[in-house]
């Protein structure tokens, strides 16, 4: 593994991503925007970026391409509310959505099997557009395993060597198919300027993908394609919090295909800052190691964060806390699960 993708999961910005602060978002979209968004920026939820400052755009995301995508198979969690948030953000101020559904880093790069169904898509399209309400019918849905992207995958292996795949993850031994991926991936990037050429582009994802990002931005311009800016954001944290939220089976994720009562259980279970009984009366909860806290951070209201934070500093118990500050979060879980029951049948 390179030293910069190390760098990203201990939390350091690598050379040349840009760190996204309230003015340089402002600035770069020229909007109003949504109050939710600006407040993540405010609250370090935004990692950073590349270029995403200077991406000129007046007044609207008119002209603007964001692409972004998920793997086929994946279960819906609460982080991905925040990714649907972003989606909807740019949609509704003008940007061509483009989705793709990505397979093709579990084939070559973890040798797992296309297994993936229809079905699992659906399912997850569903929540997605449930979450934020994003327009359907507004959104470019791409397979990563078309021919379009083979044919532009293999013409972007001609412009780099097998040692600037390596470096990318340090994939350095094993099947050749964990150093080409990266070809695919970047191609998968680049091929929504097929669809809009004169757009400008923009990838939403985690800081994990900027090595990936990073190297498309190089492959880029040898074959005709204009640099993509990119903009992350940190993920949900877990029931823990001493991870996050993830597609895989997880005790300690909340994904929307569950019962609603099983997810209220799980809420009111997990773990709190609370302190030993009289310390914790005496000078309140310790909130910065609170899970629930943090969860409520990424997916709640500013106002009702302040609730929680008085309460914790006038030492309320914790279990009263939860089922009281709780109530915003499974309000909102019921309505998106009982939305994508509805619009699932829509989506071809």
């Amino acid at each position: 593994m390179n030293e910069d993708y190390i760098d990203i999961v201990r939390g350091i910005r690598v050379p040349g991503m840009e760190k996204i602060s309230d003015r340089s978002y402002i600035e770069a979209l020229h909007l109003d925007g949504l109050y939710d968004y600006r407040d993540h920026i405010k609250k370090g939820i935004f990692y950073g970026g590349r270029d995403f400052s200077n991406l000129n755009i007046e007044q609207s995301c008119r002209g603007l391409s964001v692409i972004t995508g998920f793997k086929p198979g994946a279960r819906f969690h609460l982080g991905h509310i925040l990714f649907a948030e972003r989606i909807a953000f740019f949609q509704k101020n003008g940007a061509d959505i483009h989705i793709i559904t990505s397979s093709l880093e579990n084939l070559l790069r973890k040798g797992e099997e296309l297994t993936e169904s229809n079905e699992d898509v659906r399912r997850f399209l569903s929540y997605l557009y449930s979450s934020a309400d994003i327009d359907s019918q507004r959104v470019n849905i791409i397979d990563d395993k078309n021919e379009h992207i083979y044919e532009l995958g293999l013409r972007l292996s001609r412009h780099c060597t097998s040692k600037q795949l390596e470096k990318i993850f340090g994939e350095d031994d094993g099947p050749i198919s964990k150093r080409i991926f990266p070809l695919f991936i970047a191609a998968s990037y680049l091929v929504p300027q097929d669809f809009c050429p004169d757009n400008k582009n923009l990838i939403i994802a985690s800081p994990f993908h900027d090595p990936l990002i990073s190297f498309t931005r190089k492959m880029a311009p040898k074959e005709g394609y204009k640099k993509p800016a990119a903009i992350y954001s940190k993920g949900v944290p877990n029931l823990t919090g001493k991870s996050l939220m993830t597609s895989k089976k997880d005790a300690n994720t909340i994904y929307l295909d569950q019962d609603l009562s099983e997810i209220i259980e799980r809420l009111r279970k997990m773990p709190s800052g609370g302190r030993a009984i009289e310390q914790h009366r005496l000078i309140g909860g310790d909130i910065s190691n609170c899970p629930f806290f943090k969860i409520k951070c990424f997916l709640s209201h500013p106002d009702n964060l302040r609730n929680v934070v008085e309460g914790c500093a006038n030492g309320n118990p914790c279990n009263e806390c939860k089922n009281k500050n709780g109530e915003d979060l499974i309000q909102k879980i019921a309505a998106i699960k009982q939305k994508a029951g509805i619009i699932m049948s829509d989506i071809p």
